[in-house]
């Protein structure tokens, strides 16, 4: 029986996703590009275009915005939590890093914990969100919800309680109902549109069921090592406009 490491989803379209995100292992670009083309883009490239976010941080259900991106099934989600070597997910852990620079923050890892500490220089990176109305907003809740459904609640712990954080710092300019948004991402049903009772139907084994009960919560499959993580260095080119170095 196959092991929950080497499951692979049926769907094309989920298998395009998977191979997106195993960056180092393939070279396949989405409609958007690479997964490394996308950590690539300058800030205003990432503030002005809206075709990058579904691949960056999948959910469950389809975009609106982008309906061609793959979505997050069971398979595809279960292989994003219990991945040999978790390179999936340090691979989210590098596009959370990206997008937490451009909102103003710098990521750290360190013995598995995430820090986010403010990043001294342009005001400009806060005004990209801290506002009443923006459209980064759907962003943010779209990256809370990934995080939990890829098994990664600590990072959207950090992440979510830090934006509350500097919400208040500067004087609460996040409106009530965008919050209330925030809060539904970070403490509700991540897994609300996932299709599990029909997939259950199906041809699941026992083995399959037993694991669909253990990732279909707010927890870590597999802790991210301490060690081994690919150095992102994030360099600001003075107007906001952001540069990747690999280490």
């Amino acid at each position: 029986m196959a092991s929950p490491h080497n499951l692979w989803p049926s769907d094309q379209r989920r298998q395009e996703l998977l191979l997106f995100y195993h960056a180092y292992g393939h070279s396949y670009n989405s409609p958007r590009g690479s997964f490394l083309d996308i950590l690539r883009l300058t800030d205003n490239e990432i503030e002005r275009k809206h075709d990058y976010i579904q691949w960056l941080f999948p959910l469950a259900e389809r975009s609106a915005h982008n309906p061609t991106v793959p979505v997050l099934d069971y398979e595809t989600i279960m292989i994003f939590r219990r991945h040999d070597d978790d390179l999936l997910r340090e691979n989210v852990r590098l596009g959370l890093m990206r997008m937490a620079w451009f909102y103003g923050f710098d990521a750290e890892w360190e013995d598995g914990g995430l820090t986010l500490e403010a990043i001294e220089g342009p005001v400009g990176k806060f005004r990209r969100w801290l506002r009443n109305r923006n459209h980064n907003h759907l962003r943010i809740s779209r990256i809370i919800r990934s995080l939990r459904l890829l098994g990664m609640p600590h990072e959207a712990y950090v992440f979510y309680h830090t934006l509350l954080e500097t919400n208040d710092i500067w004087g609460k300019p996040i409106s009530a109902t965008t919050l209330q948004h925030w809060k539904r991402a970070f403490e509700g049903n991540a897994f609300e549109k996932l299709d599990v009772e029909q997939r259950l139907k199906d041809d699941l084994t026992q083995e399959d069921e037993d694991i669909l009960e253990y990732y279909l919560a707010d927890e870590v499959a597999i802790a991210p090592r301490e060690e081994g993580y690919q150095t992102l260095v994030c360099v600001d080119q003075g107007r906001g406009d952001f540069r990747t170095f690999y280490m």
